[in-house]
């Protein structure tokens, strides 16, 4: 329960400094227990696009200003936690297992979960730089942010159910990752 209390306190901090500027809709991920990370795509700035993560302290924060398609049923940024490595795989293989597509409710665009399922059967390197290099080859998305994390611990983000963003949690040589792909709103 500390733990818990001492992340969300961080996440409060973070949500509140990291690069946002109070204008479009941001999406955000704040991850414990972090032992990989790795980010690519569309440049780094405090503008529309940050990503901040050491392993030393086993944390990672992403933020970026999603720039919306408008084609979603729910465009409202909705936070959600994800729990351990082990919960979220046994929980991947039991939506699984039941015909359903774990991803849907994240990324709700087919063509880009097809896209990306078909990209991390290509991966080669099972790390995060690996999973974004991959993803960044096989996608043809110019002007999107591509971010992978692996954590053992838990996540706390914020999702929009839009075309133009993407919360896809893979599943890569029995390793689980959370990896988040968002158009960037430059304006």
């Amino acid at each position: 329960m500390i733990k818990y209390s001492l992340l969300l306190a961080l996440f409060g901090i973070v949500a509140a400094n990291i690069c946002t500027d109070g204008t479009g809709t941001w999406s955000f991920a704040i991850a414990e227990g972090v032992t990989d990370f790795a980010y690519g795509g569309a440049k780094l700035n405090n503008s529309n696009n940050c990503f901040e993560g050491c392993l030393a302290t086993g944390t990672a924060v992403q933020n970026f200003k999603v720039a919306m398609s408008g084609i979603g049923p729910n465009t409202t940024v909705q936070e959600r936690k994800l729990g351990s490595k082990a919960e979220r795989f046994a929980k991947m293989m039991k939506i699984r297992d039941d015909d359903d597509d774990p991803n849907a409710d994240s990324c709700i665009d087919p063509v880009l979960r097809d896209d990306i399922k078909n990209a991390l059967n290509k991966v080669t390197d099972h790390s995060c730089k690996g999973i974004v290099k991959a993803l960044l080859f096989n996608l043809n998305r110019p002007g999107w942010a591509v971010n992978c994390v692996d954590f053992d611990a838990v996540s706390i983000d914020g999702i929009v159910q839009d075309m133009n963003f993407c919360a896809y949690i893979g599943v890569v040589a029995q390793d689980v990752f959370d990896i988040r792909l968002g158009k960037i709103d430059i304006s």
